[in-house]
């Protein structure tokens, strides 16, 4: 079966490292694909975090410092002209591989250089797209905007295969650019929901109280104030707020959430993450920032399919009509959904549901579970990237 599986190439800003978000998305993505018919050209961080599953050159493509300075707009032209030119730059990184078809990830510049080279020796591109509007090319204004879009447009259209992260993405970038995608949730790591139940909170452990367990980036002032307000009406209920987070450092200053009561923890890899939530979390918390614009409406956080695997009950704050939301509310109803901006008494209203209706919590916990084994299982999510890629080229598994 190995042997039958397509020789691809993935060149991207982004590398499939063992992390959050969109590098967990892609590790997964391609966690036991055979090493010989792999090859990665993207920034790693450090060996012991690379996919195992692939040859590697590590291979920076933009200066994302520099992108977060005044000079973004030239940090972000010069990247350009490097995925552009010379050309041999990246097709050196690929060497004497032959890839059947190049992968790529709508993000930075590198999607330009997998573009070109795909074109140039006429191989099929496969691309992902797990934010919108992440490019260097969305910087620009007046003329060269439109230029820099016009790329995007072209190297979209290119693709002989496309991948949204959700159908509300998928929809939206099939009437911005004519043409239509597959849906890519996030993958679970293999075998994370083999077997398993349903866990609801109850017994011994709510008698003290339950805890509220949130995993994942906190950046923006939105995510910030859904925990503190969550934190707050916790303290008053006899719970407590729990947050594993990369940005810990920042948390534990801010006055927001030290005044809240929220319990900050610094990030540990994604294995012992799922440990700690498997043997703490009572319930499960998710947020999308209303202020994020049209990546709010499109995005589907890898935290909603790894929570899924645990069994809990899920209390998500998003805007009405996100991709998230819709797939909270169902039909069937897979996560208890708050609208944000939220309300403290909304929110409120919802951690009380979840206390006193042990029913609830067990039927969001069962839903959740079978999101895990139907939707977001490594397999599901392998299979559907794999019969893009096998349509794509031509062939058939």
């Amino acid at each position: 079966m190995a042997d039958s599986l397509p020789r691809l190439a993935y060149i991207a800003d982004v590398g499939p490292v063992d992390s959050v978000a969109g590098f967990l998305l892609l590790h997964r993505l391609f966690s036991g694909y055979p090493r010989d018919r792999l090859w990665v050209v993207a920034p790693s961080s450090g060996e012991d975090r690379r996919s195992p599953s692939a040859g590697w050159t590590d291979f920076r493509l933009g200066w994302e410092r520099l992108q977060r300075t005044r000079f973004h707009r030239l940090s972000a032209l010069a990247a350009i002209a490097r995925s552009v030119w010379p050309p041999n730059r990246v097709e050196g990184a690929v060497g004497a591989f032959r890839p059947d078809a190049i992968v790529t990830l709508l993000h930075g510049s590198g999607w330009i250089a997998a573009s070109r080279l795909a074109r140039r020796q006429r191989i099929q591109l496969a691309m992902i797209v797990h934010d919108d509007r992440m490019t260097h090319c969305e910087c620009f204004q007046g003329a060269l905007k439109g230029w820099a879009q016009g790329m995007v447009r072209e190297a979209y259209r290119q693709a002989g295969v496309r991948f949204c992260i959700s159908p509300e993405m998928r929809d939206a970038y099939r009437g911005r650019y004519g043409a239509d995608a597959n849906v890519l949730y996030p993958s679970l790591a293999p075998g994370a929901v083999a077997g398993g139940e349903a866990m609801p909170p109850g017994g011994d452990r709510k008698r003290n109280g339950s805890t509220f367990f949130y995993a994942g980036s906190v950046r923006s002032h939105g995510i910030k104030r859904q925990l503190a307000i969550l934190g707050r009406i916790a303290v008053r209920r006899g719970h407590r707020v729990v947050a594993l987070t990369p940005d810990s450092g920042d948390l534990r200053a801010d006055p927001m959430l030290r005044s809240a009561g929220v319990e900050i923890r610094d990030a540990v890899a994604a294995d012992a993450a799922r440990r700690m939530m498997d043997a703490e979390a009572d319930v499960l918390i998710a947020g999308i920032d209303a202020k994020t614009g049209d990546n709010a409406r499109y995005l589907f956080p890898t935290k909603l399919a790894e929570y899924t695997s645990l069994g809990r009950p899920i209390l998500l704050c998003s805007p009405k009509g996100t991709a998230a939301a819709n797939w909270a509310e169902g039909p069937p109803m897979r996560a208890l959904c708050v609208e944000d901006p939220v309300r403290e008494e909304d929110l409120e209203r919802a951690v009380e549901r979840l206390e006193n209706d042990a029913g609830f919590r067990a039927t969001l916990g069962a839903a959740a579970l079978s999101e895990a084994r139907e939707r977001f299982s490594h397999e599901a999510v392998f299979g559907v990237f794999m019969d893009g890629i096998l349509k794509a080229l031509g062939t058939r598994r």
